[in-house]
């Protein structure tokens, strides 16, 4: 399993690299919480333990201010399969700003079940990463619907 650190710092230089510049703490906690929501509709497990607290922008972690303060985003051990739940994560948010994010994920069932401040549930995570699955697989078939035409003769 990874730790909060290895996904912090695979994250942080992952964005770095693509972005051309230095992630903010808010996206930083913010693409934390998406890459632990798709290891759990992907993979159906969590890739790492923490916990989320409610915070005014969407998910934080206690633990990763202080990494994100000392900057201390060093090499990390990651299997193939983790890295991969990150770069799709960081290929699909890396360019949408942090109050967008904040929009998105103030609007899931773990954030409005949630006082400011509370830690998020688990299964309340998990119900997200469920409704999560469901809405990417109706987005694809209206995606492949659209790509067909209704008057192909065969």
């Amino acid at each position: 399993m990874a730790t909060l650190a290895d996904v912090a710092s695979y994250i942080y230089n992952g964005y770095e690299e693509r972005c051309q510049e230095e992630i903010d703490e808010t996206k930083l906690h913010q693409l934390v919480y998406l890459v632990y929501r798709r290891s759990i509709a992907d993979c159906s497990r969590i890739m790492f333990c923490c916990e989320f607290s409610a915070g005014r922008y969407g998910p934080v972690v206690n633990e990763l201010r202080q990494i994100y303060k000392d900057r201390n985003f060093s090499v990390c051990s990651l299997t193939k399969r983790e890295q991969n739940i990150i770069d799709r994560v960081l290929d699909e948010f890396c360019d949408i700003d942090s109050s967008t994010i904040s929009d998105m994920l103030c609007s899931e069932g773990s954030w409005l079940s949630s006082k400011p401040n509370d830690t998020l549930t688990t299964s309340d995570i998990v119900d997200d990463a469920h409704r999560f699955k469901k809405n990417r697989k109706i987005l694809k078939l209206q995606k492949d619907y659209r790509g067909r035409s209704c008057c192909n003769s065969q």
